[in-house]
C-alpha cells in the first residue's frame, strides 16, 4: 500500500501561488529545502483520519513499514497511530531533485524558466528542472529521446541520429535500489528497451560504444546481441542493497574480494523488457559489462546524510568491484552529484568525502 502524506507547508504555498499569490515564497520558507517543510494543521488531521481508515478496515498490518526521510513523510508515519509497528526510513524514497525550482513561485518559474516548462509538457517524466535529475540522464548517454503518447505519458522512445546528436553514444550500466524494482518497473523497462534499441542500430562504432561492447560481449559469452545488450541490473525480487555495510558492520568479512564477490552476486539480476516481471540472475554478464566501465556515478540525494553518515552510499558503490574487474589495471573514475540543493554539483568521489570533513 502507498499512502501520501498530509497537506504540507510546501502544498499551501504552491497551491497560492498557482491562484497569484506569492507571498509564501519568503524569509524562513526559503532558507529550507523541501525535504524540512512539515505538515500543516490539516495535513495533521489528514494523516490521523488515513490511520483511523487503515485501523477500521483491518489494514493496519503490515510485513514492512517505509518511509522517506521528509519531515512530513515522517510526520505522517507517527500520526498513522498503527500499534507494535517498526518504520524504516529510507533515503532511496525521495521526490525528483527540482534543482533551481525547488524554492520558485510559480511566478518565478514562468519569468525565468519559461523554456523548462514548455519542456516539461513535452517530455513529463523524463524531463530534468534546471539543476535538477532525472532518468534522462541515462537515456542522453545512450542518445535516446523519450516520447508521450496523446495522454502524455511517456512510454515510447526514438533513437536520436548520430547527425543530431552530435557525439558517440556512450555505454552505460544501470544498478538499481531493490526500491526503485518495486517502485518503477516501467521505467526499468524503458531503460533496456532504450539501450537494446540502440545496440541494434547499423551505426560505425566508434560512433556507437553501446553496440560494439553487445557485439563483443555476444562473441565471447554466446549470446544473442540483444541478450548482450542488457545493461540494467538489480536484486532479486524481494532482495534488498549489497548488504555490503551488513557485513561490516558485524564482521562477517575476511578481505575486500569477499565483499566485491557479495556486491556482485546480489546485484547481478538483470532486468529484461522481452520478458517483463522477471529478473534472471545474470552475474556472468554483469561482471563483464561492468570491467568495461571507465566512469561511476552516483546521486548525493539527501541534504540531512551525507557520504559519511549512512553504509547506503559505499554499499552502492561499484568503483572497486571495476577496478577488481578490469583487465587492463585502469582504475575507474568514481564521481558524486550533490543534488540537494538548487545549485547542483558533480565533484569526483575524493573531493566529495573531503568536503563532507569541513
Amino acid at each position: 500500500m502507498l499512502l501520501r502524506h498530509g497537506e504540507s507547508e510546501g502544498n499551501v504555498a504552491y497551491d497560492l501561488s498557482i491562484k497569484g499569490d506569492h507571498s509564501l515564497y519568503a524569509g524562513d520558507f526559503l532558507e529550507r529545502h523541501s525535504s524540512l517543510w512539515r505538515l500543516t494543521e490539516k495535513g495533521e488531521d489528514q494523516a490521523k483520519i488515513a490511520g483511523e481508515w487503515l485501523r477500521d478496515n483491518n489494514l493496519s498490518r503490515f510485513d514492512c513499514l517505509y518511509t522517506s526521510e521528509y519531515v512530513r513523510a515522517m510526520e505522517t508515519s507517527g500520526l498513522l497511530g498503527l500499534k507494535d509497528v517498526k518504520w524504516r526510513s529510507d533515503l532511496m524514497l525521495r521526490e525528483r531533485d527540482w534543482g533551481e525550482w525547488d524554492l520558485c513561485s510559480q511566478q518565478e518559474r514562468r519569468e525565468n524558466f519559461g523554456n523548462y516548462e514548455r519542456r516539461r509538457r513535452r517530455e513529463s517524466l523524463f524531463w530534468a528542472p534546471p539543476g535538477g535529475e532525472s532518468l534522462a540522464q541515462v537515456l542522453w548517454m545512450v542518445g535516446v529521446r523519450p516520447l508521450p503518447d496523446s495522454l502524455g505519458r511517456v512510454n515510447r522512445i526514438e533513437a536520436i541520429p548520430l547527425e543530431e546528436l552530435g557525439r558517440p553514444r556512450i555505454d552505460v550500466v544501470v544498478t538499481c535500489s531493490g526500491v526503485f524494482r518495486d517502485l518503477f518497473i516501467n521505467q526499468m523497462n524503458l531503460l533496456d528497451r532504450a539501450v537494446k534499441m540502440v545496440a541494434e542500430l547499423d551505426e560505425p562504432l566508434e560512433m556507437n560504444f553501446v553496440r560494439k561492447h553487445a557485439l563483443e560481449q555476444a562473441e565471447e559469452m554466446g549470446l544473442s546481441l540483444r541478450d548482450a545488450a542488457t545493461r540494467v541490473f538489480s536484486n532479486a525480487a524481494g532482495s534488498y542493497s549489497a548488504n555490503v555495510g551488513l557485513a561490516i558492520e558485524n564482521g562477517g568479512w575476511e578481505d575486500e574480494a569477499q565483499l566485491q564477490d557479495q556486491f556482485l552476486s546480489r546485484k547481478g539480476f538483470a532486468f529484461n523488457a522481452d520478458r517483463p516481471g522477471v529478473l534472471d540472475d545474470q552475474n556472468a554478464l554483469f561482471k563483464s559489462s561492468l570491467k568495461r566501465v571507465d566512469v561511476t556515478f552516483q546521486n548525493l540525494d539527501s541534504s540531512e546524510i551525507s557520504l559519511s553518515d549512512v553504509s547506503h552510499y559505499f554499499d552502492s558503490d561499484p568503483t572497486k568491484v571495476v577496478a577488481g574487474l578490469r583487465t587492463d589495471g585502469k582504475k575507474p573514475t568514481a564521481y558524486v552529484a550533490d543534488t540537494t540543493t538548487a545549485n547542483a554539483q558533480v565533484r569526483t568521489l575524493l573531493n566529495g568525502m573531503a568536503s563532507d570533513c569541513h
